[in-house]
């Protein structure tokens, strides 16, 4: 299995305030939301899982680096959403907290 950093569109509807700054009530639009995740492949290059929303990390700065220069890569490729998975697993999110790697 291989995996990389991916952009991720999140479509949500209705306005991410409903106040303008001015005090009116705003009109309901849809919006979107962009996050960086994890993504991975299974044998036939589908995406089989993806994770949680990441941030870079490194337990030196090299690694902090070159773990950031992954992060520019996935802007060299288009945005993914839950509708354009797949692969085997489209609903299986890995986040952090799982201990056995369900959700």
């Amino acid at each position: 299995m291989t995996w990389n950093y991916r952009v991720f569109e999140e479509k949500h509807e209705g306005r991410a305030f409903a106040y303008s700054l001015d005090g009116v009530l705003g009109r309901p639009e849809p919006w979107s939301s962009f996050d960086i995740r994890e993504v991975y492949y299974n044998e036939d290059g589908e995406i089989w899982a993806y994770s949680d929303s990441m941030s870079p990390f490194g337990e030196t700065l090299e690694e902090l680096k070159a773990d950031v220069s992954m992060y520019l890569e996935a802007f060299k490729k288009p945005a993914l959403n839950k509708d354009c998975i797949k692969g085997k697993h489209p609903d299986w999110v890995y986040s952090s907290g799982d201990k056995d790697g369900e959700s």
